[in-house]
């Protein structure tokens, strides 16, 4: 899609063996770097155009204030995995971290909310 660089986290075994096959058919093993962990893998200083995650409610509400602190001015946030029930919850929770233009998209029970920093 454009990217120069990616850089991709899980904590789940099979999500990082089905990324990498991933990444290989899409032949941008140049442009991919993967690692198993949690946030404790992202380095210090790393400041990102754009922050996706795609993770359930209790994750993303402890781990907002670490993925806003390494998106840059003007980057953007995008959530998705969240059940309709719970979008008021964390974009309450983006305000509070500083991201403004919150917009949602709803699939079936299901909400992705984007941001921007």
């Amino acid at each position: 899609m454009g990217a120069e660089h990616v850089f991709a986290f899980d904590i789940d075994d099979w999500s990082i063996t089905n990324a990498r096959e991933n990444i290989h058919i899409n032949e941008v093993s140049d442009k991919v770097t993967i690692r198993k962990g949690d946030t404790d893998v992202v380095d210090h200083d790393a400041i990102f155009d754009i922050v996706l995650a795609n993770i359930q409610k209790n994750v993303i509400m402890e781990i907002v204030p670490f993925l806003v602190e390494h998106l840059k001015e003007g980057g953007q946030l995008l959530l998705s995995g969240i059940l309709e029930k719970d979008k008021d919850d964390i974009s309450n929770l983006l305000l509070d971290n500083d991201i403004q233009n919150i917009k949602t998209f709803k699939e079936a029970k299901w909400v992705a909310i984007q941001g921007q920093k």
